[in-house]
């Protein structure tokens, strides 16, 4: 066989697979909306009218410390038909459709959620706990277990997405998104939503299509060689083993590049950390920040019996409106000495307070040696720190004493631990005689 006619072979070859059906390939659904409705006015404000960072589910019940969310359910629409190819896909096509959803670090998830079509429509910036949207009587995913912080969530809706492709006029649903709700009244957790900029993780829908068409034309057929001279007839030779693959063909040319894909939404342009001392200016065009305290942890206590554990500093967050150029002075809670991390206005007023932790295991509050603020308690979410533990007692095994704990009699006692940060690791109670943590201050805009 000529150079010529094996080039011709392989190229035939190439186009027939394909054309062949069954091929798949992935797609993406991009989301357009996502936001959280509360019973509870405190967790309601963090919804920031569809632009906060996170998506919070509670039941009834759940608490965070000492605080009540209340009854939370988290709504997302993805933009589905323009986001596949053309023509548009029918509910056959999808072979697979999973929803992956972040659960934010530094939470403690539990319980079990359920999944519901949304049946009306509805935006992010107007979603109201007034006027919620109408969802289907039937689940499609149901008391499904929440998993670890930090992590993905990935569930199956393939279900779900072939019902939108057929539409509710024949006998699916319109595309109006989904609702998470607790299944339980203990339920809690919290998920990325697309404006976090802690981990970037915002809800993701993949889709996997196959391809059922019908199988393409048969290519053309190569030229006919010229005949060459008969030979003699010899003996038939017993067959010979199976010849090694032919070299492959020469690679085609590169094709031409895709369209531009459309914009993200946009995220939070900037944050700024203190953990020392200091001073903020607002920036130019800036008319409203979000300010994060946590005071600091309190010294362990020391004691023939073992010491208890410092309280952990408290935590508060605001939503200040600003004016550029405007400075602000932060000073932050100090481990061993004063623990209460403090936000003072261009005016000298106080805008943000959180209180250290107690040395002898009490939690840091909001209220520990601060003034009056001038923000009222609907612009504010507080909360209290973790309690240090009491020291753990035991039967001597030994007569020596592992570092950390004290021989009384013939029992030994554990120092007790710090009381847990409340955020971002910061302001954590210390164990016996020695400091916790010191507060932190984060201003996002």
């Amino acid at each position: 066989m000529t150079q010529s006619r094996r080039i011709l072979w392989l190229a035939v070859i190439a186009t027939s697979l394909v054309l062949l059906p069954g091929r798949a390939w992935a797609q993406s659904g991009t989301v357009t909306d996502d936001a959280f409705l509360s019973s509870n006015s405190t967790t309601q404000a963090l919804n920031l009218n569809g632009q906060g960072i996170s998506l919070i589910v509670a039941g009834l019940s759940a608490t965070v410390g000492p605080l009540h969310v209340g009854t939370t359910t988290s709504y997302i629409k993805f933009q589905l038909l323009s986001s596949l190819p053309s023509p548009t896909p029918t509910a056959t096509n999808v072979a697979k459709a999973t929803l992956k959803l972040y659960i934010s670090p530094g939470i403690n998830p539990s319980g079990e959620v359920n999944i519901y079509p949304i049946t009306s429509g509805w935006e992010e910036s107007t979603l109201s706990p007034s006027s919620p949207p109408m969802l289907s009587a039937t689940p499609v995913v149901t008391n499904l277990p929440v998993g670890k912080d930090n992590s993905f969530m990935t569930i199956d809706v393939t279900y779900l997405v072939q019902q939108w492709l057929e539409g509710s006029a024949n006998g699916g649903f319109d595309n109006d998104g989904i609702a998470i709700e607790a299944a339980t009244s203990t339920t809690y957790v919290v998920f990325d939503s697309k404006e976090s900029f802690v981990t970037s993780h915002e809800p993701r829908l993949e889709i996997v299509l196959t391809d059922s068409g019908p199988q393409g034309p048969q290519g053309p057929a190569g030229p006919q060689g010229s005949t060459g001279p008969a030979g003699p007839q010899g003996q038939t030779g017993a067959q010979g083993p199976q010849g090694p693959m032919g070299a492959t063909g020469l690679q085609g040319a590169t094709g031409p590049a895709g369209s531009i894909g459309p914009s993200g939404p946009a995220g939070p342009s900037n944050f700024q950390v203190f953990s020392a001392n200091g001073t903020f200016t607002v920036p130019g065009g800036v008319n409203l920040v979000q300010i994060e305290a946590v005071g600091a942890g309190g010294t362990g206590g020391t004691g023939p019996a073992g010491g208890i554990g410092g309280g952990s500093g408290a935590y508060e967050r605001v939503a200040l409106s600003v004016v550029p150029g405007s400075t602000y002075s932060i000073t932050i809670g100090v481990a061993g000495g004063i623990g209460t991390t403090v936000v003072i206005d261009p005016g000298g007023a106080t805008v943000v307070c959180a209180g250290g932790g107690g040395a002898d295991g009490t939690a840091g509050t909001r209220f520990i040696s601060c003034p009056e603020q001038i923000l009222p308690a609907s612009n504010r979410v507080d909360i209290d720190g973790q309690f240090g533990q009491p020291p753990q007692f035991g039967f001597l095994q030994s007569a020596s004493c592992a570092p950390g704990c004290v021989v009384v009699g013939g029992t030994v006692a554990v120092n007790g631990n710090g009381g847990a940060p409340v955020m971002f690791g910061a302001g954590g109670g210390g164990t016996a005689g020695q400091n916790g943590s010191n507060g932190l201050v984060l201003i996002s805009w």
